[in-house]
């Protein structure tokens, strides 16, 4: 985790952290992967709108 909020400091908003409880960092099952392809689609579509 601290590297992930090295992350998000150097990005300064251009970035978000979504824990998903129970996932490793492979996100392993189709469940923890849908929602990671979910997040990662809202998470374009907020920032390269027009």
């Amino acid at each position: 985790m601290a590297y992930v909020r090295r992350y998000l400091d150097h990005y300064d908003g251009n970035a978000e952290l979504e824990i998903v409880e129970g996932t490793d960092h492979a996100r392993g099952t189709v469940p923890h992967r849908t929602t990671l392809h979910q997040s990662t689609l809202r998470f374009l579509r907020r920032h390269l709108q027009s």
